[in-house]
């Protein structure tokens, strides 16, 4: 199976496709505004405690209050807490860390109001992006992801993913990391990291925990609310979690995210980095690869599937609710065995979400009830136009005045952009309107008035009081 990713970079945005045989099945839109994200560490300042919720309000520098529970500090949160309140920049700053005592445990029922005061500093990361009227959602177990391994500050573990089935590389990875990690940091070994030599993932641990050191500093110096540290980019996030061998093509259409993407895989997987292609064609990269049409197609409310079914799509503020429309097309006339079929189809398809998920078998009226982890806004993608015509406010001029509003463009063009030669272009109703009357026709009283010559083409696509005015060469005149 050809998997190709492709990254359309403007101004405004990113906009990463993932394509299964040349067929869109992920899109992920970064912006360039330089928002929240998930990932980021911040040097937040309590703003109020909620004793009745177990939780506190922080201010990290975003115009909504950010939130964190009680539970999302962390077992090693004391550890976290003494750091933050104590590093100074005349200390030998990895040496105050390093020493810092990770045995005391916070209470796991405890009162956040025992905890935090209103205006103290604390070390927050994102687990969950602003979305509507809320602010984001903190955790203070911080958490640096790599490709390979997940650097823990202020932990003493070193766990390793349940996908990795081999009990001898499970030992090799958990000797090889507990040998390689300085004191007071513990790590999670990812799945990618299965059959690693040890050279990778020392430079990969070393990385992050400069990233992690790199911080101590901001941490001294700065007044809350402060970043800290970034998350990677969106991009390079999307390749750390999707990235493996069965990737063909890598292709970028700016230079500078090319070099960066090219730089990530480089480093990680080295023998890898020939896929990362920079797109140099004339053509819209979205529109090159088939994706522009692909996404109206699937971004809409009426999705079309094959062989006739569709699906109607009505987004909520609590919910999304997906109608199939499927007609005769089910493979047998059992309800039960057809719903059995869907059920199980469903779970193969979504096995693959990176997302934490559960789908729910249908229930007797036919409904099938799926929860998806949400960590961001959800991505909307405008898929109607503008009427040309109404520009958006469903109403047009009167068309007793169509002449009139031709007559005031003709004027701009042959008074203030010396054009004496036209075509317009016009909807046939409107053509046969203006040219009725061959010696008292508009059109000829506008070459006789504006001096001008006047060629009338009738286009069966315009809408009734559309038109386009075109110099003799028949190219289209902007305002």
């Amino acid at each position: 199976m050809e998997k190709d990713l492709i990254i359309d970079v403007n101004p405004a945005n990113i906009t990463i496709a993932l394509l299964e045989n040349h067929k869109l099945v992920e899109l992920n839109i970064e912006s360039n505004t330089g928002s929240i994200s998930v990932g980021d560490v911040y040097l937040g300042r309590v703003k109020k405690i909620m004793p009745a919720l177990n939780a506190a309000f922080v201010d990290i520098g975003d115009e909504k209050e950010a939130f964190i529970h009680y539970l999302d500090l962390g077992l090693n949160y004391k550890a976290f807490d003494l750091f933050a309140k104590h590093l100074q920049k005349e200390k030998d700053m990895n040496s105050f860390y390093s020493n810092i005592t990770v045995d005391s445990i916070l209470e796991k029922e405890g009162k956040i109001e025992d905890v935090l005061t209103v205006g103290q500093p604390i070390i927050v990361q994102i687990v969950k992006e602003p979305i509507s009227t809320k602010g984001a959602r903190l955790t203070a177990e911080i958490s640096i992801a790599g490709r390979n391994i997940v650097l823990l500050p202020f932990a003493d573990k070193v766990n390793i993913s349940q996908k990795i089935s081999s009990k001898e590389e499970k030992k090799r990875l958990e000797r090889l990391v507990y040998s390689i990690l300085p004191k007071n940091y513990g790590a999670i070994i990812r799945t990618a990291a299965e059959g690693k030599k040890a050279a990778v993932l020392d430079a990969e641990l070393r990385s992050l925990i400069s990233k992690w050191e790199d911080s101590f500093e901001a941490i001294a110096n700065g007044k809350p609310p402060k970043l800290l540290f970034n998350e990677r980019s969106r991009t390079t996030t999307i390749l750390r979690d999707l990235l493996n061998d069965s990737f063909t093509n890598i292709v970028v259409n700016d230079k500078e995210v090319y070099q960066e993407i090219l730089s990530y895989i480089s480093t990680i997987m080295p023998d890898q980095k020939d896929i990362v292609k920079y797109y140099k064609g004339n053509t819209p990269i979205f529109d090159a690869y088939d994706l522009t049409k692909q996404i109206k197609g699937s971004f809409g409310k009426v999705v079309p599937i094959k062989q006739g079914a569709y699906i109607v799509i009505e987004h909520t503020e609590a919910l999304n609710v997906v109608d199939v429309n499927s007609g005769i097309r089910a493979k047998t006339a059992e309800q039960e065995e057809n719903s059995f079929i869907v059920y199980k189809h469903m779970q193969e398809l979504m096995a693959n979400d990176r997302a934490k998920h559960n789908v729910l078998p249908l229930t007797k009226f036919g409904l099938m009830q799926i929860t998806r982890q949400r960590v961001r806004p959800a991505t909307e993608i405008k898929v109607n136009e503008k009427c040309p015509m109404c520009h958006g406010t469903g109403e047009i001029a009167p068309t007793i005045l169509a002449d009139e509003a031709l007559e005031r463009e003709l004027a701009y063009y042959v008074k203030e952009r010396h054009i004496t030669s036209f075509i317009l272009k016009l909807n046939p109703v409107l053509e046969a309107y203006i040219t009725k009357g061959f010696f008292n026709s508009i059109k000829r009283k506008w070459c006789k008035k504006y001096k001008c010559a006047i060629k009338t083409e009738s286009v069966s696509d315009f809408m009734l009081m559309q038109s386009q005015w075109c110099n003799s060469k028949g190219e289209v005149l902007e305002d």
